[in-house]
């Protein structure tokens, strides 16, 4: 709403008056559309469209931003158990309806200073500013319990006779990494771990880094390689 006031003796407006402000008014109108439609497609550009999480890309840059804050920050990668097996059996459409249920679980228990990602397919990552190790654990443990609840009893997953778990790996920088390159491959290469010892399960960068020095990872590891079988 514009609201006009003219003040002194003779307060009214006259005709001219009146369609200077409407054509004011009309450009005032334009330009809010204009910075809206502006301001919607940068939200489009930064999420993801299935979930309204942070998109892969937005998450590369928090990465690198908080790796150059300097502070202590933790990562936590967690991939979804047989989600293949859903799709499969109950198709693509039911698929994503789960994966937008995991973002809400995972959006519904994390802090207020924590950020989710879709990281791509059936992955999600958080970022978690001011956070240790024992600080992540805490908060992954909470993200897979609500994983849990997603497909608790009387859940359409359930009654399918699907298991909605995840697998996660924990990276906390510096003391795993000091690059941003660094702390995702200690997350992802935990998150192998947790894959390849029974998933369900949260695994730390100290697992995964033992498991690279077994096997001479050197580069990220694929969470389901077809050269490893899985536990």
């Amino acid at each position: 709403m514009l609201t006009l006031e003219r003040f002194g003796v003779d307060n009214r407006f006259d005709e001219a008056e009146f369609e200077l402000v409407k054509l004011f008014a009309a450009q005032v109108s334009i330009a809010l559309q204009n910075a809206e439609a502006h301001n919607a497609v940068e939200i489009r550009a930064r999420t993801d469209d299935l979930t309204g999480l942070l998109n892969h890309g937005t998450f590369e840059k928090w990465l690198e931003r908080s790796v150059a804050s300097h502070e202590t920050f933790s990562l936590i990668m967690l991939d979804l158990d047989d989600f293949k097996a859903a799709n499969d059996a109950l198709g693509h459409q039911a698929g994503d309806r789960l994966l937008s249920q995991i973002a809400s679980a995972i959006v519904a228990v994390a802090r207020d200073s924590d950020q989710a990602f879709r990281y791509g397919g059936d992955e999600f990552t958080l970022i978690l500013a001011g956070t240790d190790a024992p600080g992540a654990l805490q908060v992954a443990e909470r993200v897979r319990a609500a994983i849990h609840e997603v497909g608790g009893p009387g859940s359409r997953w359930a009654s399918d006779g699907l298991r909605v778990t995840a697998s996660f790996g924990l990276a906390t920088c510096p003391t795993d990494g000091q690059g941003a390159a660094q702390v995702l491959l200690a997350a992802d290469r935990a998150c192998f771990v947790a894959k390849r010892t029974g998933r369900d399960r949260i695994a730390t960068a100290a697992e995964g880094l033992a498991l690279a020095a077994e096997l001479s990872l050197q580069e990220p590891t694929p969470v389901d390689p077809p050269s490893v079988p899985l536990a």
